[in-house]
């Protein structure tokens, strides 16, 4: 169960935007500028190409001579970063390093498929040297790269391999995310003017903007996107709908449209415009106050909110201000800083510092401050940043405004991005300090008010914001470059979340159709508005005091509606004193005991007993664990007196899919909100169950009889699939999407069988479809996904089908039967020698006669159901002979596959490193034509075993063997059978490791 809030949407907005010569931040909040802007070009996807690393020399050289913190420039570690990257892409890649630890490193074996080659980096000590030795391994690696892998994105991959190890801002943008990005910055785009999401497959509208072609059309929340332009939407991804929606302003694009009440869908076609994206919404909140909402800083967002204040002027509501910035990920430089020169009459906003004291620049308040003498409150999260985080310091730190909420996310870089012909290198190069000279990098502005919410649910109960904890990789963390501000929260506060939703995994009902940007009074809006209504003037925490009797009255109301709930599950959480002597002592089991099984419910329990003299009030425990599952669990005890235990229990459903872990939980104890020492951590063993393993076969029944797609002519698409795994598939969803623009117009295309699919069971699923004008003979591609929603477990693979102007030409024929004559003969799927095997047959076989189709004869194989026998495999014989009784299925055509393997960790001596045997095998069904078959072994992003074989298409069965050093901390481990580029299957492991001295 998690707690989930926000609905994924799109908004459908289309851009282009070339140059752009100022600071901003990009969707994550990172500062950056440009430097100069190209076109964006089509790349060459040559071998040759990855050989010159055009854009990879750029980037070395402007790394060397800009980054923030020369000291973390290392070669040897940014060369394995590099070649990590790219074999992350390259599935035929596996790099071996002759050391563990990267500065050690004097020897790098490169396998690439069955070539392997040694170089030597003893000598790379500088970044130039890096360069020069990428040059010569990727001259190896493009000599074998296997041509379905786009050498382009493979620089790319490994660019961004190179900057890894220096910190999480930096990063390579290939042209496609560049483009991306300046469309983002600037606000305005070409396009519809609707807000989209995927439901059941179905692209439908969220939201329709107001004064946009969408409105004009009159579309509305709830409308179904069923084609557009000629492609049928069933199941298109969003990012490829919105593709296909954008355009140039003035430009055509023609949607068909379902709604609910309508006879049959519409056909529309709508002129693009530019769209102003409002970041920026407003709402009166009554009493004279005014509520405004800044999502994100783009180049016209201050203009918005001096909109936005003139139009709560107009309703009375401007005689103080909540400014939200949560989940504010940050944007325009200049927009932050005039947005903070719009409430801050003097003092500074914000200093960008870097390469020691060389770049510096300090950011004054001009004294326009319109609005200088109107009390405000910020409210922050943790995914307030960047910019957000510039506003909501300079208002805090000039004691302008009141900041509550939650400490935002730590983002005080700078980052400069240097446009590389039609792509960019995004390169931290500084950093940025709020008023006070103090560096947030880390650690983010604190409130003044800390608001820490509480869920109570069915299921489970969470005190503070899970859902926005980030872990930080640690090697790639930069800490703060100066002094950190230790100044507290003046008031820390839980208050109840009403809103947050409960999910049951067995649900399929999807949650209504909500339309994110309205607006919703919450308890911290509550509090801010009655915060800024207390304060008499233009001031922050200075003045607090002066709302100390709002904070309490609103504190009072929250303190009583969380006492009830948790007294209606027997918690006493009544307040008292926190004495500074605590000892508790937690004993956690799981009942039943033993491992955690997959598909099963079981209790977590905790017992909590005081053993000091004196009573703690509000203690309460929460969980820490790599695991998912086990994560943010909060064991609430309320009132514990001294020497009582008291027990608490967590229902806990175990989900199907989870595989085999070892892991470690660990707790964190409080009293209110001071946080007591830790009890022990403890090790929490999962089991995974068997698991379902598919195959499928794809058929096309058409209306002319040949199992051809025609001109105009309408099919069903039947879908065999089968189990061959030795669990139960539990929920399964089959769906097909076009996949190659084809004309194929898919009217079903999502079918979920209501049974499960026992081990050797079979189920069918049928789909619609029907063929647009077709010139000559047009290969089409249908992508066919098998999903088990329970286990995840899921095939998918493209089928090929030729659409034809006309169908074969036939006699429908009565009451005639046809034989077969040729022991083995096959039945095909289609009229054509290429088309799938479904059953073989012996001589004497009698069959059904439907069609004389020239060189093929279509037999009944099953209820409207037909396959067909080439003419010279069987003869025509009387209708009264007896018809032979078919397989009761049709044999696979796809098939994943098969992966059975066991996980054994072996520990050595107290101080040497454990490690992990892996064993079973592998088997392949095999592919039309030769195709590539590999046995990969992941532990976390490194490839640390790799088998592969390319060959001919009989089943074969490979031994895995290997043993997998471990690391400390989490180890999670993946092993995977891939056979030609879409058929493959994964099994886990993770198993959390202490360290060695203690792992025995």
């Amino acid at each position: 169960m998690r707690v989930l809030r926000n609905l994924f949407f799109i908004a459908l907005v289309l851009a282009a935007a070339l140059w752009i010569l100022e600071f901003k931040f990009d969707s994550s909040g990172a500062l950056y500028k440009v430097i100069s802007g190209h076109e964006v070009l089509a790349n060459d996807n040559s071998p040759q190409t990855l050989k010159k690393l055009k854009y990879l020399t750029r980037s070395t050289g402007l790394i060397q001579a800009n980054y923030v913190v020369p000291d973390r420039l290392k070669p040897l570690p940014m060369l394995l970063g590099a070649l990590r990257g790219a074999e992350g892409l390259i599935p035929d890649m596996m790099i071996i390093p002759d050391a563990d630890e990267p500065e050690d490193v004097k020897l790098i074996e490169v396998r690439m498929g069955v070539k392997t080659k040694s170089f030597a980096v003893e000598d790379v000590d500088t970044l130039f040297k890096v360069n020069w030795r990428l040059k010569d391994i990727f001259e190896f690696v493009a000599d074998n790269l296997s041509n379905d892998v786009k050498t382009d994105e493979v620089e790319y991959a490994a660019i961004n391999g190179m900057l890894l190890p220096l910190d999480e801002h930096s990063s390579f943008l290939s042209p496609r995310a560049y483009a991306d990005m300046m469309m983002d910055t600037e606000g305005r785009f070409g396009g519809l003017g609707i807000v989209i999401s995927s439901r059941n497959g179905v692209v439908t509208i969220v939201s329709v903007m107001e004064e946009t072609p969408a409105e004009k059309a009159g579309l509305r929340s709830g409308d179904q996107i069923v084609e557009i332009g000629d492609e049928s939407a069933m199941n298109m991804s969003l990012t490829t709908a919105v593709s296909k929606m954008r355009g140039e302003p003035g430009t055509e694009v023609t949607i068909t449209i379902e709604r609910k009440g309508w006879d049959e869908p519409r056909q529309m076609t709508l002129v693009r415009e530019e769209i102003r994206v409002k970041s920026v919404t407003h709402q009166n909140l009554k009493d004279g106050i005014g509520y405004i909402k800044v999502r994100n800083f783009q180049e016209d967002t201050v203009e918005q909110v001096e909109n936005a204040i003139k139009l709560l002027g107009r309703e009375g509501a401007n005689r103080g201000f909540v400014l939200d910035l949560r989940q504010n990920s940050g944007g325009l430089l200049a927009q932050a800083v005039e947005l903070s020169n719009l409430f801050i009459p003097q003092g500074t906003l914000v200093i960008t510092e870097g390469d020691g004291k060389k770049m510096h620049q300090e950011y004054e308040a001009d004294g326009s401050a319109a609005q200088k003498k109107t009390p405000v409150v910020v409210l922050i999260d943790g995914g307030s940043a960047s910019a957000a985080e510039i506003v909501a310091g300079a208002l805090k730190n000039n004691d302008r405004a009141v900041v509550i909420g939650n400490t935002s996310f730590g983002k005080g870089t700078v980052q400069v991005l240097y446009d590389i012909e039609d792509a960019a290198l995004k390169l931290t190069v500084a950093q940025y300090l709020i008023p006070g000279k103090f560096s947030i990098q880390g650690v983010g502005v604190v409130p003044d008010v800390e608001t820490m919410p509480v869920t109570v649910g069915k299921r489970f109960i969470t005190m503070g914001l899970l859902d926005d904890r980030r872990p930080r990789d640690p090697k790639r963390r930069l800490e703060p470059f100066g002094e950190v501000s230790d100044v507290p929260p003046a008031h820390r506060f839980f208050w109840l979340d009403s809103d947050a939703i409960e999910y049951d995994d067995d649900d399929d009902e999807l949650p209504p159709l909500e339309d994110t940007d309205k607006f919703k009074q919450d308890e911290v809006i509550t509090l801010g508005k009655a915060i800024v209504g207390a304060i008499k003037g233009p001031y922050g925490r200075s003045k607090l005091e002066q709302a100390n009797e709002a904070i309490a009255k609103w504190n009072e109301v929250q303190d009583a509606r969380i006492s009830q709930l948790f007294a209606e599950r027997g918690v006493n959480w009544s307040a008292g004193p926190a004495p500074s002597d605590t000892n508790v002592r937690v004993d956690w089991s799981v009942e039943p005991a033993g491992p955690l099984v997959g598909g099963t419910e079981v209790k977590l329990k905790a017992t909590a007993v005081n053993l000091g003299a004196q009573p703690l009030h509000r203690v309460h425990c929460m969980t820490e664990s790599e695991n998912g599952l086990l994560d943010g669990r909060e064991f609430v005890f309320g009132l514990l007196e001294p020497s009582i235990p008291v027990e608490r229990e967590i229902d806990l459903k175990i989900p199907l899919d989870s595989y085999n872990r070892l892991d470690q939980l660990r707790f964190r104890l409080f009293q209110q909100e001071t946080e007591l020492p830790s009890p022990s951590p403890v090790a929490v063993e999962v089991a995974g169950v068997q698991r379902p393993r598919f195959a499928f076969t794809v058929q096309i029944q058409d209306s002319g009889g040949d199992g051809l797609l025609n001109d105009g002519e309408a099919a069903d698409v039947l879908v065999d699939v089968f189990n061959l795994g030795p669990g139960p598939a539990s929920k399964v969803l089959v769906t097909i999407r076009n996949s190659n623009d084809s004309p194929i117009n898919i009217r079903t295309g999502r079918v979920k069988f209501d049974q499960p699919i026992p081990p050797g069971g079979h189920a069918q699923a049928t789909f619609k479809i029907d063929v647009r004008k077709v010139l000559g003979v047009v290969p089409a591609e249908l992508e066919v996904l098998v999903l088990d929603l329970k286990y995840t477990e899921f095939m998918s693979e493209k089928v090929k089908f030729d659409l034809y102007q006309t169908a074969i030409p036939g006699q429908i024929l009565d009451s005639q039967h046809w034989s077969i004559t040729t022991d083995g003969a096959k039945v095909l799927a289609a009229a054509d020698t290429s088309a799938f095997t479904l059953f073989n047959l012996p001589s004497g076989f009698v069959l059904k006669a439907i069609k004389d189709l020239g060189d093929f004869v279509a037999v009944k194989i099953g209820p409207k159901r037909f396959g067909f026998v080439a003419k010279g495999d069987g003869q025509f014989v009387g209708g009264e002979t007896r018809l032979s009784t078919l397989p009761t299925i049709v044999q696979p055509s796809h098939v994943q596959p098969e992966l059975d393997v066991s996980f054994e960790p072996i520990y050595g001596a107290t101080g040497e490193r454990p490690m992990l045997k892996i064993s079973g095998k592998a088997g392949f069904f095999g592919h039309d034509g030769e195709a590539r078959r590999k046995v990969l072994v992941y532990r976390g992003m490194d490839k640390v075993h790799f088998w592969t074989r390319f060959g001919a298409t009989t089943e074969a069965v490979i031994d895995l063997d290997t043993t997998v050093p471990l690391i400390e901390g989490q180890n999670d481990i993946s092993v995977l059978a891939v056979e030609g580029k879409d058929r493959s299957i994964v099994r886990r492991f993770s198993i959390y490791v202490k360290p060695w001295s203690d792992s025995k």
